[in-house]
């Protein structure tokens, strides 16, 4: 085939691939920062599962305190999601999509510097008190993850 002309599109191929991949860890980040806001939300613990009352009720209490005195909070229990005592937690969870790497950027989530029982909460063996959030919900949507980061 003398004289044919081929055409390559290579780098354009690979760059919407790229901004394909980009697309869907960011809706992959959105979507677990959202996941692990509201598993830190989770109700007041099983202390007050007996308690009758709304969910206003409930947290009336839970702002009061437990039956060990006014100022005491209700927790949840070692391995279940931690219980939301105050925003700060809740509010510095975030996600970020480092574009550095050539061909596959990289998705990292996490807690903002500041929160420094976030770690203890998310990393210690549940006998010692650990409540992870981030890893547990990650695996608990790690399909819905996928689909994100590969469909868009």
């Amino acid at each position: 085939m003398a004289g044919s002309n081929t055409l390559w599109f290579g780098e354009r191929v690979l760059g919407e691939v790229r901004n394909h991949i980009k697309r869907g860890m960011l809706k992959a980040g959105v979507f677990l920062t959202t996941k692990v806001k509201k598993n830190i939300s989770k109700g007041p613990g099983p202390q007050t599962k007996g308690v009758k009352g709304t969910a206003r009720e409930i947290m009336k209490i839970h702002r009061k305190g437990s039956p060990r005195g006014p100022r005491s909070r209700i927790h949840s229990k070692p391995g279940e999601y931690p219980f939301k005592q105050s925003d700060t937690l809740r509010s510095n969870v975030s996600f970020e999509v480092d574009n550095s790497r050539l061909l596959a950027p990289k998705l990292y989530i996490g807690v903002m510097e500041g929160v420094e029982y976030a770690a203890k909460l998310e990393f210690y063996p549940p006998l010692k008190g650990g409540r992870p959030f981030l890893r547990r919900t990650i695996a608990e949507n790690s399909e819905q993850i996928y689909n994100l980061m590969v469909r868009g």
